[in-house]
């Protein structure tokens, strides 16, 4: 049985779309907010609907994720193209491309390897995303 969406809902999930195609990264609840002209906790009502019925699905309580797309947030997104750019690039020269620590930049390539963007293994970065670049 398929469930309908509220129109409301329906062009909430527009907006994921159309923002991650622009972007290239997932929107936030203030993202959408913003196009959308509403206030976030207004966004987030309609959010429930859509992760009730499953057309978005939000991973590590930050990110949404659109069907089998990798739920990149804007920091993730500039490090896949920092890596896809500079594939031979250490860590901590694209730490300090992208102006973080390179701590942060460690739970970072974590959080791509947990999506399947990356394979991280003995400090050796392999990307898997091919939707990129």
């Amino acid at each position: 049985m398929e469930i309908k969406l509220s129109e409301l809902a329906v062009e909430t999930l527009q907006v994921f779309k159309n923002f991650r195609e622009s972007n290239g990264y997932s929107a936030t609840l203030q993202d959408v907010a913003n196009v959308l002209g509403i206030s976030a906790p207004a966004v987030f009502k309609r959010v429930r609907e859509l992760r009730r019925t499953k057309a978005l699905v939000m991973v590590a309580n930050r990110s949404f994720q659109l069907k089998d797309e990798i739920p990149y947030s804007k920091r993730q997104y500039e490090i896949m193209l920092e890596l896809i750019e500079n594939p031979n690039e250490t860590q901590s020269a694209i730490a300090a491309k992208l102006g973080i620590k390179p701590p942060s930049l460690y739970e970072q390539l974590t959080r791509l390897a947990e999506f399947g963007a990356i394979k991280f293994e003995d400090g050796k970065i392999t990307i898997l995303d091919k939707t990129l670049g």
